[in-house]
């Protein structure tokens, strides 16, 4: 929710549902979601989403993993595929 005004001006972002508003998308069907944060519920609840492309995390076998496209952002943070000493190097070397 606190991320909520950082994201609702974005033009290609037609709507934001955080974990509160779960149950309306339900039967709902979407081209695109994207799970902007690395917290067990979020991916459940977007995993549950039926979408024809996903973005960012999800579950796997109840491990938080993360996409290719999402690669660049959650490399740098606790769920990182190369450790949290790595994703603590990039964080620094990181200028974009």
């Amino acid at each position: 929710p606190a991320s909520v005004p950082l994201l609702e001006n974005i033009d290609q972002i037609q709507e934001i549902v955080v974990d509160e508003e779960a149950a309306k998308l339900a039967g709902r069907r979407f081209d695109t979601v994207a799970c902007l944060d690395d917290d067990v519920e979020a991916c459940r609840i977007a995993d549950h989403v039926n979408a024809g492309r996903r973005i960012g995390a999800y579950l796997d076998d109840g491990a938080v993993r993360y996409g290719d496209t999402a690669a660049p952002w959650y490399d740098m943070g606790l769920v990182s595929r190369f450790g949290k000493e790595r994703a603590d190097e990039l964080k620094r070397e990181n200028t974009r």
